[in-house]
């Protein structure tokens, strides 16, 4: 018979390295994942607390006539200038992870395994709480090779955007499981059922 301790797994990468099929994958099993990036557009909804505390910090320029946040406008902010991301990142982040947390909690009552999809995982520092990290990985090269394809955008533009992020390379540190997917989809699933497959078992055992 299964613990009833719910198994919490992290499940993160990088920019076009494929995390969002392995979600869908996962989704497409009966795995809940919770969405991190769900959760932090919706901690700055209209009348709430977080988007109160921008429109203080930042200046009402930075909402749309009806009130709720004018997302473009304040991402060419942030992404320009790291003081304004950083205190964009004070009034969100404890709000974003305490969301995922609440989230998590009302689905352990009813599932072994859940998914939390959170592309910041590892940068945010906070990835010690999950039983497991999965980290869905490709080559740099692969990475802005596939960039380029899919959003039809330079070289330089793809560079550009990895730039600004942490090194897949250096996410693979605190990782528990690396998800390759130089490969085909075949190639990635492949090794999400042997990773399910393997936890399935040790639920099983414990």
């Amino acid at each position: 018979m299964m613990q009833s301790k719910a198994f919490i797994i992290g499940l993160t990468g990088g920019i076009a390295s494929g995390k969002s099929t392995v979600t869908k994958y996962l989704i497409g099993k009966g795995y809940p994942v919770v969405d991190a990036d769900l959760i932090a557009r919706h901690i700055v909804d209209r009348g709430s607390p977080a988007l109160a505390a921008i429109a203080k910090t930042f200046g009402e320029t930075y909402l749309m006539a009806d009130g709720s946040l004018d997302r473009k406008k304040l991402g060419e902010l942030v992404f320009n200038d790291e003081t304004a991301r950083n205190a964009l990142n004070q009034i969100t982040h404890d709000r974003i992870y305490q969301a995922i947390w609440d989230e998590i909690n009302v689905l352990k009552t009813s599932h072994h395994i859940i998914f939390a999809d959170i592309p910041l995982l590892i940068e945010s520092g906070r990835f010690k709480k999950y039983d497991e990290i999965w980290l869905v990985y490709v080559p740099r090269e692969v990475q802005i090779e596939r960039l380029m394809q899919r959003d039809s955008v330079t070289e330089q533009f793809a560079e550009a955007q990895l730039n600004s992020q942490m090194p897949l390379d250096e996410k693979k540190n605190d990782a528990t499981r690396i998800m390759d997917n130089a490969g085909d989809k075949n190639h990635l699933f492949s090794q999400v059922d042997a990773a399910l497959s393997d936890i399935l078992k040790t639920l099983t055992i414990n």
